[in-house]
């Protein structure tokens, strides 16, 4: 959950409400503008704990707002870790950890400043840094930007918010609000680059409308399947070519182009199987096949763990080793995209996932490429780009 909230201290018991009336109680909790300096102590959310807080130190204006700060839900405490805190931004970095592996969130709050680039590129600097270690990143905030191509309920465009969304272009990043939540403005946004997130906009605190984001992190699986396969090598070429030639073809002529299509498809299929030996094959895919004994043994260990300080090093343990086998796994699968031939089926296999989710779709949901005709522009050079640098 995010909110702009205004005035932490004094919105405090607003969002302890919202939480308890929400039909599922947020996780995490990431709050921007909480007006808070060193001069403020120990703040305490019902069922929380803080994990991070950034007070203001500066915005280019003499407002006395700012900040941010994020609560983990007590349960989960032991599973998310402060990783950095912005020198020079209102940012947080945290580390989400799960079974199927650590995962990367931001909290940050950008000030209206029209021209303000600097925090935009320590985001970059920092994220740079810090994706490598996570398999994906969620990223909450009010950034304040204005592209109208890109973020529909914008008030003009701005240099900050078109060098935002050329950022977001280049790292696969979709932004996933779509209405505005401020007045007539949409400045509350969610960048993800996590195919299964998804975000809902609920009733106001303050001026600002809550954004919860919603992660369907699936546990791994495994789906055993068979398939019919052409023995070729072992096929009586002449044999079939014999039973084709002595077919009456005729009926092409005389039918419509779906009856011939069909009737055509049907007789090839048939003789071929006379001719041409199958066998079967059984197919194993999993959602993770990253996932090894050693991260199961890790996981285990996790569950396992009694008390504080142990459970806390199994879960580190556990994060570390699972980006370890994924790594792995990646650096396989990328030296074997690179050794296939372009376009052949050892190539478009292992690529197909990530031209669904971060090639293709991504980028053009991040430059607001949705109309048929601009997508229909848009592929071509998106595909020859790709199958450039995979020819490399």
């Amino acid at each position: 959950m995010h909110v702009n909230i205004h005035g932490l201290r004094s919105h405090l018991a607003e969002l302890s409400a919202v939480i308890r009336l929400s039909a599922v109680a947020p996780d995490v909790v990431c709050v921007n503008e909480t007006f808070l300096d060193k001069g403020v102590g120990t703040i305490e959310l019902e069922g929380f704990e803080v994990v991070g807080r950034r007070d203001r130190n500066y915005s280019g204006d003499d407002r006395n707002c700012g900040g941010v700060i994020v609560f983990a839900k007590t349960s989960i405490v032991s599973h998310v870790t402060l990783l950095l805190t912005s020198e020079n931004s209102e940012r947080l970095w945290l580390q989400l950890h799960t079974d199927n592996g650590p995962y990367l969130l931001c909290s940050w709050y950008r000030p209206p400043v029209q021209g303000e680039v600097e925090s935009i590129n320590s985001f970059v600097e920092e994220f740079t840094q810090l994706r490598a270690h996570a398999l994906g990143t969620l990223l909450m905030g009010d950034l304040n930007l204005h592209c109208r191509r890109w973020l529909t309920y914008s008030d003009g465009n701005t240099r900050e918010g078109e060098m935002m969304r050329d950022i977001c272009l280049k790292n696969g990043l979709r932004q996933l609000v779509r209405e505005p939540t401020r007045c007539e403005n949409l400045l509350d946004l969610v960048l993800t680059d996590i195919e299964s997130a998804s975000v809902s906009v609920t009733s106001k605190i303050a001026d600002h409308s809550v954004v919860t984001t919603r992660l369907n992190l699936t546990l791994p699986q495994t789906a055993s399947h068979e398939r019919k396969v052409w023995s070729y090598a072992k096929a009586d070429w002449d044999g079939l070519k014999k039973e084709l030639q002595s077919i009456d073809w005729s009926f092409i002529a005389c039918s419509d182009a779906s009856t011939a299509a069909a009737l055509l498809t049907k007789l090839i299929l048939e003789k071929a199987s006379k001719h041409i030996p199958q066998r079967t094959l059984h197919v194993k895919k999993s959602s993770h096949p990253w996932l090894t004994d050693t991260i199961v043994q890790l996981v285990e260990a996790k569950r396992a763990a009694v008390g504080p300080i142990e459970y806390e090093a199994a879960v580190k343990a556990c994060s570390d080793g699972i980006m370890a086998e994924y790594n792995a796994y990646s650096l396989q699968a990328r030296q074997a995209l690179l050794k296939a031939r372009t376009g052949s089926k050892q190539w478009w296999s292992p690529s197909r996932p990530s031209l669904k989710q971060i090639l293709l779709w991504s980028p053009m949901m991040a430059v607001g490429y949705t109309s048929p005709l601009t997508k229909q522009t848009f592929l071509p050079k998106r595909l020859a780009a790709r199958m450039s640098c995979h020819s490399l």
